[in-house]
Protein backbone atom coordinates (compact mmCIF):
# COMPACT_ATOMS: atom_id res chain seq x y z
CA UNK A 1 0.00 0.00 0.00
CA UNK A 2 1.38 3.36 -0.99
CA UNK A 3 1.65 6.08 1.62
CA UNK A 4 1.53 9.86 1.19
CA UNK A 5 3.14 11.77 4.05
CA UNK A 6 2.82 15.34 2.83
CA UNK A 7 -0.37 17.20 3.66
CA UNK A 8 -0.13 18.85 0.26
CA UNK A 9 -0.78 15.57 -1.55
CA UNK A 10 -4.30 16.02 -2.84
CA UNK A 11 -6.34 14.84 -5.78
CA UNK A 12 -9.06 17.19 -6.94
CA UNK A 13 -11.76 15.55 -9.07
CA UNK A 14 -14.71 17.24 -10.71
CA UNK A 15 -17.63 15.05 -11.72
CA UNK A 16 -21.06 15.25 -13.21
CA UNK A 17 -23.76 14.02 -10.79
CA UNK A 18 -23.65 10.55 -12.36
CA UNK A 19 -21.50 8.47 -10.00
CA UNK A 20 -24.40 6.48 -8.57
CA UNK A 21 -25.95 5.48 -11.89
CA UNK A 22 -22.61 4.14 -13.14
CA UNK A 23 -21.56 2.48 -9.91
CA UNK A 24 -18.53 4.75 -9.57
CA UNK A 25 -19.00 5.64 -5.91
CA UNK A 26 -17.49 2.25 -5.04
CA UNK A 27 -14.48 3.04 -7.23
CA UNK A 28 -13.58 6.19 -5.31
CA UNK A 29 -14.12 4.48 -1.98
CA UNK A 30 -11.72 1.70 -2.97
CA UNK A 31 -9.12 4.23 -4.06
CA UNK A 32 -9.34 6.12 -0.77
CA UNK A 33 -8.94 2.83 1.13
CA UNK A 34 -5.78 2.01 -0.83
CA UNK A 35 -4.30 5.51 -0.44
CA UNK A 36 -5.47 6.66 3.00
CA UNK A 37 -2.91 9.48 3.26
CA UNK A 38 -3.98 11.09 0.00
CA UNK A 39 -6.70 13.69 0.31
CA UNK A 40 -9.34 13.23 -2.37
CA UNK A 41 -11.48 16.30 -3.04
CA UNK A 42 -14.53 15.27 -5.05
CA UNK A 43 -16.90 17.96 -6.35
CA UNK A 44 -20.16 17.36 -8.19
CA UNK A 45 -20.74 20.18 -10.67
CA UNK A 46 -22.90 20.82 -13.69
CA UNK A 47 -21.44 20.53 -17.16
CA UNK A 48 -20.61 24.19 -17.91
CA UNK A 49 -18.18 24.22 -14.97
CA UNK A 50 -16.57 20.85 -15.55
CA UNK A 51 -14.13 21.41 -18.41
CA UNK A 52 -13.58 25.00 -17.31
CA UNK A 53 -12.38 23.64 -13.99
CA UNK A 54 -10.05 21.21 -15.73
CA UNK A 55 -8.61 23.92 -17.98
CA UNK A 56 -7.90 26.33 -15.14
CA UNK A 57 -6.42 23.57 -12.92
CA UNK A 58 -9.19 23.62 -10.35
CA UNK A 59 -9.54 19.90 -11.05
CA UNK A 60 -6.78 17.38 -11.73
CA UNK A 61 -9.25 14.97 -13.31
CA UNK A 62 -12.90 15.13 -14.33
CA UNK A 63 -15.55 12.47 -14.85
CA UNK A 64 -17.44 13.43 -17.99
CA UNK A 65 -19.46 12.13 -20.90
CA UNK A 66 -17.14 11.31 -23.77
CA UNK A 67 -18.94 13.43 -26.36
CA UNK A 68 -18.21 16.51 -24.22
CA UNK A 69 -14.48 16.10 -24.80
CA UNK A 70 -13.70 17.39 -28.27
CA UNK A 71 -10.42 19.24 -27.75
CA UNK A 72 -7.04 17.61 -28.31
CA UNK A 73 -5.79 19.24 -25.12
CA UNK A 74 -7.55 16.54 -23.09
CA UNK A 75 -6.67 12.87 -22.72
CA UNK A 76 -9.51 10.51 -21.93
CA UNK A 77 -9.82 7.09 -20.28
CA UNK A 78 -12.98 5.05 -20.81
CA UNK A 79 -14.48 3.88 -17.51
CA UNK A 80 -18.13 3.06 -18.32
CA UNK A 81 -20.52 2.90 -21.26
CA UNK A 82 -24.10 3.95 -21.84
CA UNK A 83 -26.45 4.67 -24.72
CA UNK A 84 -29.18 7.13 -25.60
CA UNK A 85 -32.68 5.65 -25.29
CA UNK A 86 -36.15 6.78 -26.26
CA UNK A 87 -38.44 7.25 -23.25
CA UNK A 88 -42.14 6.75 -24.01
CA UNK A 89 -45.44 6.35 -22.19
CA UNK A 90 -46.09 2.60 -21.95
CA UNK A 91 -49.15 2.76 -24.25
CA UNK A 92 -47.50 4.95 -26.89
CA UNK A 93 -47.75 3.42 -30.42
CA UNK A 94 -43.96 3.45 -30.78
CA UNK A 95 -43.62 1.54 -27.51
CA UNK A 96 -46.22 -1.04 -28.52
CA UNK A 97 -44.26 -1.92 -31.68
CA UNK A 98 -41.50 -3.40 -29.51
CA UNK A 99 -38.75 -2.43 -31.95
CA UNK A 100 -36.05 0.24 -32.16
CA UNK A 101 -37.11 3.80 -32.99
CA UNK A 102 -35.50 6.17 -35.47
CA UNK A 103 -35.13 9.93 -35.12
CA UNK A 104 -37.54 10.28 -38.06
CA UNK A 105 -40.17 8.49 -35.95
CA UNK A 106 -39.80 11.26 -33.38
CA UNK A 107 -40.00 14.19 -35.81
CA UNK A 108 -43.51 15.28 -34.82
CA UNK A 109 -43.50 14.05 -31.23
CA UNK A 110 -43.57 16.55 -28.34
CA UNK A 111 -40.10 16.28 -26.82
CA UNK A 112 -39.14 17.03 -23.23
CA UNK A 113 -35.36 17.18 -23.11
CA UNK A 114 -32.74 17.75 -20.46
CA UNK A 115 -31.81 21.34 -19.65
CA UNK A 116 -30.07 23.30 -22.45
CA UNK A 117 -26.75 23.54 -20.59
CA UNK A 118 -26.35 19.74 -20.58
CA UNK A 119 -24.34 17.86 -23.17
CA UNK A 120 -27.25 15.42 -23.62
CA UNK A 121 -29.52 18.26 -24.77
CA UNK A 122 -26.84 19.55 -27.13
CA UNK A 123 -26.19 16.04 -28.46
CA UNK A 124 -29.90 15.47 -29.13
CA UNK A 125 -30.20 18.69 -31.13
CA UNK A 126 -27.04 17.81 -33.05
CA UNK A 127 -28.46 14.40 -33.96
CA UNK A 128 -31.70 15.93 -35.23
CA UNK A 129 -29.84 18.60 -37.21
CA UNK A 130 -27.71 15.90 -38.85
CA UNK A 131 -30.92 14.21 -40.03
CA UNK A 132 -32.43 17.50 -41.23
CA UNK A 133 -35.20 17.30 -38.63
CA UNK A 134 -36.60 20.23 -36.66
CA UNK A 135 -37.61 18.63 -33.33
CA UNK A 136 -40.67 19.80 -31.42
CA UNK A 137 -39.06 20.56 -28.05
CA UNK A 138 -41.97 21.61 -25.84
CA UNK A 139 -39.86 22.15 -22.70
CA UNK A 140 -36.71 21.20 -20.86
CA UNK A 141 -36.29 19.87 -17.33
CA UNK A 142 -34.26 17.75 -14.94
CA UNK A 143 -34.35 13.98 -15.36
CA UNK A 144 -36.83 13.36 -12.53
CA UNK A 145 -39.28 15.91 -13.94
CA UNK A 146 -38.92 14.51 -17.44
CA UNK A 147 -39.75 10.97 -16.33
CA UNK A 148 -42.71 12.19 -14.34
CA UNK A 149 -44.01 14.12 -17.35
CA UNK A 150 -43.58 11.16 -19.70
CA UNK A 151 -45.38 8.87 -17.26
CA UNK A 152 -48.50 11.09 -17.46
CA UNK A 153 -48.18 11.32 -21.26
CA UNK A 154 -47.11 14.97 -21.56
CA UNK A 155 -44.50 14.02 -24.13
CA UNK A 156 -41.54 11.75 -24.81
CA UNK A 157 -37.82 12.09 -24.25
CA UNK A 158 -34.29 10.98 -25.08
CA UNK A 159 -32.21 10.06 -22.04
CA UNK A 160 -29.20 7.93 -21.08
CA UNK A 161 -30.37 4.37 -20.45
CA UNK A 162 -28.52 4.22 -17.12
CA UNK A 163 -30.96 6.70 -15.57
CA UNK A 164 -33.35 3.81 -15.14
CA UNK A 165 -31.02 2.17 -12.66
CA UNK A 166 -31.85 4.89 -10.13
CA UNK A 167 -35.20 6.34 -11.27
CA UNK A 168 -38.28 4.09 -11.37
CA UNK A 169 -41.59 5.29 -12.76
CA UNK A 170 -44.69 3.37 -13.76
CA UNK A 171 -46.25 3.74 -17.21
CA UNK A 172 -42.90 4.24 -18.95
CA UNK A 173 -41.24 2.22 -21.70
CA UNK A 174 -37.60 2.41 -22.70
CA UNK A 175 -37.00 1.78 -26.40
CA UNK A 176 -33.64 1.53 -28.22
CA UNK A 177 -32.69 4.17 -30.75
CA UNK A 178 -31.78 3.05 -34.26
CA UNK A 179 -29.00 3.58 -35.12
CA UNK A 180 -27.76 3.40 -31.56
CA UNK A 181 -25.98 6.38 -30.01
CA UNK A 182 -23.27 5.36 -27.56
CA UNK A 183 -22.55 7.51 -24.49
CA UNK A 184 -19.08 6.67 -23.14
CA UNK A 185 -18.18 7.83 -19.64
CA UNK A 186 -14.57 8.93 -19.34
CA UNK A 187 -11.95 10.31 -17.05
CA UNK A 188 -10.31 13.34 -18.64
CA UNK A 189 -6.99 15.00 -17.86
CA UNK A 190 -5.32 18.09 -19.26
CA UNK A 191 -2.50 16.99 -21.55
CA UNK A 192 -0.71 20.33 -21.18
CA UNK A 193 -0.30 19.78 -17.45
CA UNK A 194 2.29 17.38 -16.04
CA UNK A 195 0.78 14.62 -13.95
CA UNK A 196 1.30 14.84 -10.21
CA UNK A 197 2.09 11.68 -8.25
CA UNK A 198 -1.50 11.61 -7.00
CA UNK A 199 -2.92 11.72 -10.55
CA UNK A 200 -0.52 9.00 -11.70
CA UNK A 201 -1.51 6.82 -8.74
CA UNK A 202 -5.20 7.29 -9.48
CA UNK A 203 -4.84 6.44 -13.17
CA UNK A 204 -2.78 3.34 -12.35
CA UNK A 205 -5.43 2.30 -9.83
CA UNK A 206 -8.19 2.80 -12.42
CA UNK A 207 -6.38 0.68 -14.98
CA UNK A 208 -5.97 -2.19 -12.52
CA UNK A 209 -9.57 -1.87 -11.33
CA UNK A 210 -10.88 -2.06 -14.90
CA UNK A 211 -8.72 -5.08 -15.67
CA UNK A 212 -10.18 -6.88 -12.66
CA UNK A 213 -13.73 -5.91 -13.68
CA UNK A 214 -13.18 -7.14 -17.22
CA UNK A 215 -11.75 -10.46 -16.04
CA UNK A 216 -14.72 -11.01 -13.77
CA UNK A 217 -17.10 -9.63 -16.40
CA UNK A 218 -18.45 -7.12 -13.93
CA UNK A 219 -20.43 -4.00 -14.79
CA UNK A 220 -20.29 -0.86 -12.69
Amino acid sequence: MSSYKSKTDTLSIGTLPILTQYGLTHLFREFENEFPDLQVILEEVEEPDLLRGLSDSRYDIVVARGHMISSHEYKTYLIAEDELSVVLPANHPLALKHCPVTLSDLAKEPLILMNPYTSIYQLCLQLFRKEGIQPDVVRTARTESILSAVSIEEGISLLPKSNFKIFHYENISLVPLNPSVKLPIVLATNQRKKFSSSVSSFLTFIKKFLEICNKKKLTW
